[in-house]
């Protein structure tokens, strides 16, 4: 309970939450433009890259936090490569 309770006095919730109408508004109006569907996923796709990014940046801010995050962002890396290359 107290996870919600830190996430909504997150000062970072507006911009969270303007990223996340940004996304849906995207997607709605590409859905009225009769876009084909796969043009529409691969762009949310973008999207959520992007959105996936600002919790790592926010973690890199801490400095007790740093020594815990590269590995992760490495390990993150170096899967998205193989997963490309295969």
């Amino acid at each position: 309970m107290s996870f919600f309770f830190k996430i909504k006095n997150s000062p970072y919730l507006r911009a969270f939450g303007v990223l996340f109408l940004a996304l849906i508004l995207s997607f709605v109006i590409g859905l009225l433009k009769n876009n084909d569907a796969s043009i529409i996923f691969i762009e949310a796709k973008r999207w959520f890259y992007i959105i996936a990014v600002i919790p790592i940046i926010l973690l890199l801010s801490k400095e007790e936090n740093k020594k815990y995050v590269w590995p992760i962002i490495t390990a993150a890396i170096s899967l998205i490569a193989v997963k490309t290359a295969v």
